[in-house]
């Protein structure tokens, strides 16, 4: 699910691939989800065949960048 929805609503999201194929940015407070969400969309990106790139201080996302054929860079 992205975003939240009001009472019992269901729906899906779909995002076009002309929307995707520009930056993202994903901010909310601590416990929103934000990092499951991230997830999600990588996981369609890749999925699409398009380009991802993390630049990750927390080293959040290198097990699953590795899962999805990609490769973890750390700077030293």
């Amino acid at each position: 699910m992205l975003g939240d929805r009001v009472g019992n609503a269901q729906f899906d999201v779909l995002l076009r691939r002309e929307s995707i194929q520009r930056h993202f940015f994903v901010c909310g407070t601590t416990g929103s989800g934000k990092s499951y969400a991230v997830g999600v969309l990588a996981e369609e990106l890749v999925r699409q065949h398009l380009p991802v790139i993390f630049i990750d201080t927390q080293d959040e996302y290198s097990e699953m960048v590795r899962a999805l054929g990609g490769q973890v860079v750390a700077s030293q």
